[in-house]
């Protein structure tokens, strides 16, 4: 058995104090680490909320420089088609009291010619769309317009009469009826809107952004809004081979909504397409002009149509404007 000497009891202590020593500094490395991963992680996220902010001021001011609509006028010329609902029709006078169930109709669009559809003197042959608006707000814009539609019932369809006809007025058809099925010859009726079904109307409409491309420079928005006013009809009808070519006359009232996408070019220039659905009352349409024969009914439409327009920026119009009139000012006291 070993002896444990001075030297050995020495080289024990130093072996066992070794450890102690080496876990301390351990620990404090530990410490350190510790905290400064806890400021690195503070400062990222700090760093990731300026990231953030600032990727929301980009969006906002992104945003902001799109919406620079408001105070804007503007104007656009389209063509149009459309369908009509079916429509019962009556047609009321001294002579006759008559009553059409479920007539069909048409449109009328005209045959497409460069000479018609863009000769100025012409352009207002085909079923057409003139408005002019102004951006009360960067989105929210109202305009006053007009749809020139056609209606034109459909030729030797079959359809329910009720009434009552005065043999002075027709040989062939006098007499009574009750829902009696007729073919719609047109020696028994022709009737048409077709100079035309205009469509006169007040729209409040709202324009969303949607893309832009180029830098802002082209953007493709949507826009949707409601209208309604009144119609003026210039009806060509014929009753029992008796044809009146009317005169215009206010002969109803309308509502509507629609909707569809816009492309715009630099704030000046855009094209579009919309779609638009409602409906019509039209209780007083002459059917001799001011004489007491009068037709009245009602239909659904859906109409849709291409445009294109100008637009002017009336504020920055304002600015360059002002800006000319300083830059005349500032040279004529400079001399």
């Amino acid at each position: 058995m070993q002896v444990p000497t001075a030297e050995t009891e020495l080289f024990s202590q130093v072996e066992t104090t070794k450890p102690i020593y080496l876990q301390k500094k351990y620990f404090a490395f530990m410490i350190r680490g510790l905290l400064f991963f806890l400021l690195l992680s503070a400062s990222s996220n700090v760093f990731s909320a300026k990231q953030i902010d600032s990727v929301k001021i980009e969006k906002r001011l992104l945003w902001q420089k799109e919406s620079s609509n408001k105070g804007c006028f503007y104007i656009y010329w389209g063509y149009n088609r459309e369908y009509f609902t079916r429509s019962t029709i009556h047609f009321k006078s001294a002579d006759y009291d008559l009553t059409f169930y479920d007539m069909k109709a048409h449109d009328r669009p005209s045959k497409f010619s460069a000479s018609t559809y863009f000769n100025p003197e012409r352009i207002s042959i085909p079923q057409y769309c003139f408005r002019g608006g102004y951006f009360v707000t960067n989105r929210i814009h109202i305009s006053f317009g007009i749809d020139h539609l056609k209606y034109v019932l459909d030729e030797n369809q079959r359809a329910e009469v009720s009434g009552v006809i005065d043999p002075k007025v027709s040989t062939k058809y006098g007499g009574s009826y009750l829902h009696d099925t007729l073919t719609i010859s047109s020696d028994l009726l022709r009737f048409e809107h077709t100079n035309g079904l205009n469509l006169v109307t007040l729209n409040v409409d709202y324009l969303q952004p949607c893309l832009n491309i180029f830098h802002h420079k082209i953007w493709l928005k949507w826009n949707m809004g409601l209208g309604g006013c009144f119609v003026i009809t210039k009806t060509d009808v014929a009753l029992f081979d008796d044809r009146t070519d009317n005169e215009f006359h206010l002969s109803g009232y309308s509502i509507a909504a629609h909707t569809g996408p816009r492309i715009e070019f630099w704030k000046w220039g855009f094209v579009g397409f919309e779609v638009r659905g409602g409906y019509m009352n039209l209780p007083d349409v002459p059917i001799q002009n001011k004489a007491p024969k009068r037709a009245n009914h009602q239909f659904g439409f859906f109409e849709y149509y291409g445009l294109v327009g100008f637009q002017i920026p009336i504020p920055e119009v304002v600015r360059v404007v002002k800006g000319i009139m300083e830059r005349k000012k500032l040279k004529h006291e400079l001399r």
